[in-house]
């Protein structure tokens, strides 16, 4: 577990692949277990764990405790980085996107799974604006905010295939809200 203090966690970098998972005794990646050998980014209630990258991967990670406006697990600012095998979990923001915010960027999740994120706005999950996020075979449960428990659209092209949503929370479309111009 790295602790950091004050400013995020990881700062990716483009076209670099950041990779968890490792036991330390495998001699390449493929014999990585990120299920097994938990690794943790955790923000301690306090920072935003990640700031994505483009072309950039962050894959086998569980994101945890991250706290900041907009986007308290990770933040992504006309980016497009690819995000596999993570777990975002308990993170919070004071505005948009408890787990993750994207703002005029084209990520790709697939294989994630987004748990018990808050947003004190939209969001508790995935805020994507002015953007072509996509999620693939990732789950949403128990996120939530005033509106968009789970994912929140604004004037972008968020597309969702293969995923779960279920269990989220708001007053105003619990799993899913979409706004376009």
């Amino acid at each position: 577990v790295y602790r950091g203090k004050n400013r995020p966690i990881l700062r990716m970098r483009e076209e670099v692949a950041v990779f968890g998972g490792f036991a330390g005794g495998e001699t390449d990646r493929e014999a990585r277990n990120w299920t097994e050998n938990r690794t943790i980014l955790d923000g301690e209630n306090s920072r935003r764990c990640v700031e994505g990258a483009n072309t950039s991967v962050l894959d086998g990670f569980i994101v945890t405790r991250g706290r900041r406006s907009g986007g308290g697990g990770m933040s992504i600012q006309r980016q497009s980085p690819t995000v596999s095998n993570c777990v975002f979990l308990e993170n919070s923001s004071y505005d948009s996107g408890g787990a993750v915010y994207v703002f005029e960027g084209s990520p790709v999740f697939t294989n994630c799974l987004f748990r018990e994120n808050t947003a004190e706005e939209t969001a508790g999950g995935l805020y994507s604006t002015r953007g072509g996020a996509q999620v693939v075979n990732c789950v949403f449960i128990g996120n939530s905010a005033l509106r968009g428990g789970a994912v929140h659209d604004t004037t972008g092209t968020l597309r969702v295939a293969n995923s779960i949503l279920w269990g989220n929370s708001a007053p105003e479309d619990p799993e899913i809200a979409a706004d376009t111009s």
